[in-house]
């Protein structure tokens, strides 16, 4: 028994020291060898991170500075929109006003004067009313340089007011005129009532010649509102009767729609006359 205990304890040291001559740092040297490898996983992981966390910073902060940009663009947008489009209602102003001032002078003609690129006035023939001709002169120059501020420019709805090139009427305005007149149904309520003006019509002329949105003003006194309705009407009719017989407007070549305005005559006598466009 003693010699088997004495067997048994030699085996187990020998076991032990070959574990401990061998095993042991082989296991150690492998576990070394793991930590290290996890070590350098882990660093590379946190630089990688680092440097993910410091592209994210500056990813997060041109995000934000885009959403800033575009949080402020429709506030600019509104703005730049609503100034143009402020404009184009003065210019509709004038408009209505030199209309109003020349169907009394249906021979008037005009001519801008210009210093270099300065608009420096108008000179006015055909109109012998002196005070009409002064009040002519400024809404004229008003005019133009309210056009000029807005030139190549539209309103948020892709519309122009004035181009490059003009929107026209194929045939010219004095062939238009003339037909839109022979077009023109006068209103019998309009005759009996002896109601005679003009009818403003603002309508659009699109890239493709085609008139829409067409919208009246008027210059008419009558009786009864159903009378100058009618007039309304038959003017927006006849105008709307020449869609596909305009030039579009033009910015470098390119057709664009632009807004319009013309005056439709409505006289008891056959005495309608030309209106050259401002």
């Amino acid at each position: 028994m003693t010699r088997q205990i004495v067997v048994w304890v030699l085996q187990r040291l020998k076991i032990n020291a070959h574990y401990a001559a061998v095993v042991v740092p082989s296991v150690c040297l492998r576990a070394v060898g793991t930590v290290f490898l996890l070590y350098n996983i882990v660093n590379q992981m946190f630089n990688q991170n680092f440097m993910i966390m410091k592209n994210i910073k500056s990813f997060a902060g041109a995000m934000m500075a885009a959403l800033l940009c575009l949080a402020m663009w429709p506030a600019q947008a509104q703005s730049k929109y609503g100034e143009i489009e402020n404009t184009q209602d003065k210019i509709e102003d004038l408009y209505l006003k030199v209309y109003t001032i020349v169907d009394d002078y249906p021979h008037m003609t005009h001519e801008y004067i210009y210093d270099g690129d300065k608009l420096t006035g108008v000179r006015i023939d055909g109109v012998d009313n002196k005070r009409a001709k002064d009040q002519l002169e400024i809404y004229l120059v008003d005019l133009e340089n309210l056009k000029r501020n807005i030139y190549n420019q539209s309103n948020r709805f892709g519309i122009y007011y004035t181009t490059e090139t003009e929107p026209k009427p194929k045939m010219g305005y004095r062939d238009f005129y003339s037909e839109l007149q022979s077009n023109l149904s006068y209103p019998e309520r309009a005759k009996d009532n002896n109601v005679e003006g003009t009818v403003f019509v603002k309508f659009v002329v699109d890239h493709n010649g085609e008139i829409s949105f067409v919208k009246t003003a008027e210059d008419i006194e009558a009786p009864m509102d159903y009378i100058v309705d009618a007039m309304k009407e038959e003017a927006k009719e006849a105008v709307l009767a020449t869609s596909g017989q305009w030039e579009p407007a033009k910015i470098g070549g390119v057709p664009v729609a632009e807004w319009m305005l013309i005056p439709v005559q409505f006289k008891l006598e056959d005495n309608s006359y030309f209106l050259s466009p401002l």
